[in-house]
C-alpha cells in the first residue's frame, strides 16, 4: 500500500504560524509563536503517513485506531468522546468520527481558513473558520454545527488541544475556574486515584495523599491522568509559565461546553504513542465521557433536524501577568 505525506495548509501573520492537515481530520499540527520562537502544541511523534487505512472507515472503531493515527496537535471531536458506544442504533467510534474524515477547504486568506466536514453517524455538518489575530496575539475559532439528518441527534462535541514543552514544564501552573472535579484512573501509570465530589485543584494520589493537580509536573513523574471539571460558570482555562514568561488562555462558551477535560500526560502511559510522552490537553466538552454517560446525566447536546449551533473560541498568548 502506498504511503504518502498529508498535504498541509499554513496561515500566518506577523506573530503566529498555524499549520493544518485538512485531510487528516482538519487537525492543527502546529501553532508557532514567531517572536518567542516557541511551538505551543505537542508533537508526540512524527505524523503517521497517509496509507488510506488511517482514520475512520466504519462505525464503532476502537481506541487502537485513534492511537495509531494520533500524533499530538489540536483536534475537534464529534459526535462522541472517549470509548465506543451505541446510541439510537448508531455505533459511535472512539472519540467519534470527525477526527478521521477529510475536511474541505472552502476559503483561505493569508491569515484565515474556513473548512467544512460532513459526518455520517449521525448526519452532521461542521463549518469552522480559524483566524489569526493580534493585540493580543490570538487564534480565533468561529464555527457552526448543523444537524443535516431527518432525526434529532444526541451528541458530544469537544476540542482536543494538546500543548507541549517548553510551554508545558515543571513549574508551570494550570489556571482553571473553581469547579467540581472527578479524577479518572487511566492505567497503571496514573498517580491519581479515581474520585468524585472533589473541588479543583485538590485531588488524591493512590496513597491517599493530597495533590494539587494545577501544578504541572515534569517527565520524571511518569504519570498519566485525567481530570474532569464541571459546574463552573466561566469558560476559561490556561497555562501560566513564569520561566517562559508566557500565559496561554483558552476561552470558550461555558453554556455549550460545560465540561473541561484536563488530560495530564507527564511521561507515563502504557500504550504507544503515549508511553513516555509529555503533553497537557485542555479540552472544552459539551458533556462527560462517553456519550452514553452524557445521555444518562442529561448533559448530551441535542440538535433537532436542521438545527444549528454556533460558537466562538479563542486562544490568546500574552506575556505573563502573574508572579
Amino acid at each position: 500500500m502506498t504511503e504518502r505525506q498529508w498535504q498541509n495548509v499554513v496561515i500566518e501573520n506577523a506573530e503566529l504560524r498555524c499549520t493544518f492537515l485538512p485531510a487528516k481530520g482538519g487537525e492543527i499540527t502546529s501553532l508557532y509563536h514567531k517572536q518567542r520562537e516557541v511551538e505551543l502544541l505537542a508533537t508526540l511523534r512524527d505524523v503517521p503517513l497517509n496509507d488510506d487505512t488511517h482514520g475512520l472507515v466504519e462505525p464503532g472503531v476502537p481506541e487502537q485506531a485513534f492511537n495509531r493515527w494520533y500524533a499530538g496537535g489540536w483536534q475537534e471531536l464529534l459526535p462522541n468522546g472517549d470509548a465506543p458506544c451505541t446510541v439510537d442504533g448508531i455505533e459511535h467510534s472512539f472519540h467519534g468520527e470527525s477526527w478521521g474524515r477529510a475536511w474541505r477547504v472552502v476559503a483561505q486568506t493569508s491569515d484565515s481558513i474556513t473548512m467544512t466536514v460532513d459526518l455520517n453517524w449521525p448526519p452532521l455538518r461542521l463549518q469552522r473558520t480559524v483566524t489569526l489575530g493580534s493585540e493580543p496575539t490570538a487564534i480565533l475559532i468561529s464555527e457552526e454545527l448543523t444537524n443535516t439528518g431527518p432525526k434529532a441527534a444526541r451528541i458530544l462535541w469537544g476540542h482536543h488541544p494538546a500543548f507541549g514543552a517548553p510551554l508545558v514544564a515543571e513549574g508551570a501552573t494550570i489556571i482553571a475556574p473553581i469547579a467540581q472535579m472527578e479524577t479518572v484512573f487511566c492505567d497503571a501509570t496514573s498517580r491519581l486515584t479515581s474520585a468524585n465530589d472533589l473541588t479543583w485543584p485538590q485531588a488524591y494520589d493512590k496513597d491517599g495523599a493530597s495533590v494539587d493537580v494545577s501544578q504541572v509536573q515534569g517527565t520524571d513523574t511518569q504519570a498519566h491522568d485525567l481530570c474532569l471539571l464541571h459546574g463552573f460558570s466561566e469558560g476559561t482555562v490556561g497555562i501560566h509559565n513564569p520561566l517562559l514568561g508566557l500565559d496561554v488562555t483558552l476561552s470558550f462558551d461555558a453554556t455549550l461546553f460545560p465540561w473541561l477535560w484536563i488530560w495530564q500526560l507527564y511521561g507515563g502511559a502504557e500504550e504507544a504513542p503515549f508511553a513516555g510522552a509529555y503533553c497537557l490537553a485542555l479540552e472544552p466538552w459539551s458533556g462527560p465521557p462517553t456519550l452514553t454517560r452524557a445521555i444518562a446525566d442529561d448533559s448530551a447536546l441535542v440538535l433537532a433536524p436542521n438545527e444549528s449551533r454556533s460558537t466562538t473560541l479563542s486562544l490568546t498568548i500574552e506575556p505573563s501577568q502573574q508572579e
